[in-house]
C-alpha cells in the first residue's frame, strides 16, 4: 500500500474487528501450547530440511489450518514493521500478533481472511516491503552491531556490571521483598526469561542486557537458597553438592532451580557465555513451552506481545515486566510491540499485586508482579 493511501475497509474487514474484539472481551485464548508446539515441531523439522516442501500448517483462532510457505520468491501478505533487534538474524522467525495489531490488520497487504486470524505466524526475513525489517518497505539496520570483543572480553565486563548491580539498593529492595515472601520462594521451580537482549554488541556490551541477565541470576541464587532452606540441611546437603557449580570469579551458585533464556537476538558468544553462568538458552518459542503456575517470568522490553502471549499460557508465580503505561496499552496501542489487552489488565488487577518497582538505572521501568495467592499463602 502506498504511504498516504487510505485502505478501503469492506464488510469482510469490519466483521473480522469484531470478532476479534469479541473473543477478547470473552476471554479467548490467542495462545496455547499445543499449537505452539506444533509450531516449533515443525520449525525444527525446517531446519533439518525433514519438512514438507518447506510448508508449514499452523491453525488460525477458527480452527482452521493455514498453510504458510517459507519461500523468498513467493510473494506474502505480511508486512512487519517492527525495529529489528537482530532477532530476524538469518532464519526463519516467528512473527506474534498482538490483538490489537490483530484487530487493525495493519500488518496485512492485500487483506486475507483465514491468514488475519493468525496470531503466530512463520516468516523469512525480507527486505522488499512485505515481511520487510523496517516501517513504510525500507529496510532497517540491524541496530546492535556484532560484536569485536571476545568471550573472555566479555564475560568480563558483564561480571563488573552484575557486581554493580548485587551492590545496588535496587537489588537489596528485591532481596526484601523476596524474603517477606518465602512462599513464593519456596513454590517456585524455574525462571523463564524472554528477550534480554545481546550482551556482546559492537566493542563493549550493552548494560541493559547485562542487568537483565544479571536479576535473573539473582533471582536464581535467591530462590535456591531459600528452597535449601525450606528442605532443611541434610536434605539440601545432598542436593546442592549435585547442583554446585564452579564459576569464574572463584564462588560457587546453587542452580537448583533452572534459568532459561529466549531471545533469537542471541548470538553464538552471547550463548557460550550465559551457559557458562548457569543459564539455559532455548529457540523462540520453546521458552513459552516452560512457562507455567510455578515459574518467575521475566520480560522488559521485548519486541513481541509477550505478556499477552505468558497469561494465555498460564498464571506465572511473579512476572517482572516494564511499567503498563497508558500511552503505549490499551486497544490503540496497534504500534506498541508488546501492549497489554483488557484481559492481560484484568488478570494484573484481580490476580496479581505489584511489590516492587526498580530503578530506572539499573532496569528502567521494571515492576514485579506476585500472584496474590502466594501473599496469602503460609507455610
Amino acid at each position: 500500500m502506498a504511504q498516504n493511501q487510505e485502505r478501503v475497509v469492506t464488510p469482510e474487514m469490519e466483521t473480522f474487528t469484531s470478532d476479534i474484539q469479541e473473543k477478547q472481551a470473552k476471554g479467548v485464548k490467542f495462545y496455547t501450547k499445543e499449537n505452539i508446539q506444533r509450531i516449533a515441531e515443525q520449525l525444527d523439522k525446517y531446519k533439518t530440511g525433514d519438512l514438507a516442501d518447506d510448508k508449514f500448517k499452523v491453525p488460525n483462532l477458527k480452527g482452521e489450518e493455514v498453510e504458510i510457505t517459507l519461500d523468498l520468491d513467493e510473494p506474502t501478505v505480511w508486512v512487519d514493521s517492527r525495529c529489528d533487534h537482530g532477532d530476524r538474524r538469518g532464519g526463519p522467525y516467528l512473527y506474534y500478533r498482538s490483538a490489537q495489531a490483530m484487530a487493525e490488520y495493519l500488518d496485512m497487504e492485500p487483506f486475507n481472511l483465514q491468514q488475519a486470524y493468525l496470531p503466530i505466524v512463520p516468516l523469512l526475513p525480507r527486505t522488499n516491503g512485505h515481511g520487510c525489517c523496517g516501517r513504510k518497505g525500507k529496510k532497517r539496520a540491524v541496530i546492535n552491531p556484532d560484536p569485536t570483543l571476545s568471550a573472555m572480553e566479555v564475560n568480563q565486563e558483564f561480571n563488573v556490571v552484575r557486581q554493580r548491580w548485587e551492590g545496588s539498593d535496587s537489588f537489596a529492595r528485591l532481596k526484601t521483598v523476596f524474603k517477606a515472601n518465602k512462599p513464593l520462594l519456596t513454590n517456585v521451580t524455574k525462571i523463564v526469561a524472554f528477550a534480554c537482549g545481546q550482551l556482546a554488541t559492537g566493542p563493549g556490551i550493552c548494560s541493559f542486557s547485562a542487568n537483565q541477565h544479571a536479576l535473573a541470576l539473582s533471582l536464581q541464587t535467591l530462590i535456591s537458597k531459600a528452597k535449601a532452606t525450606k528442605f532443611g540441611f541434610s536434605g539440601v546437603l545432598q542436593t546442592v553438592q549435585k547442583s554446585l557449580k564452579r564459576k569464574k570469579g572463584g564462588h560457587c551458585t546453587p542452580t537448583t532451580v533452572p534459568c532459561f533464556a529466549q531471545d533469537p537476538a542471541y548470538m553464538t558468544i552471547d550463548k557460550q557465555i550465559l551457559e557458562g553462568l548457569g543459564f539455559t538458552i532455548v529457540d523462540d518459542p520453546r521458552g513459552f513451552l516452560e512457562v507455567d503456575d510455578d515459574s518467575v517470568v521475566i520480560f522488559l522490553t521485548p519486541n513481541t506481545p509477550i505478556q499477552q502471549v505468558v497469561f494465555d499460557l498460564a498464571r506465572p508465580a511473579a512476572v517482572f515486566q516494564e511499567w503498563l503505561r497508558a500511552d503505549v496499552n490499551g486497544p490503540e496501542a496497534k504500534y506498541c510491540p508488546n501492549p497489554t489487552s483488557a484481559r492481560v489488565q484484568k488478570i494484573l488487577d484481580n490476580e496479581y499485586t505489584i511489590v516492587y518497582s526498580s530503578w530506572r538505572h539499573h532496569l528502567r521501568d521494571g515492576e514485579l508482579y506476585i500472584r496474590k495467592n502466594l501473599l496469602n499463602k503460609r507455610e
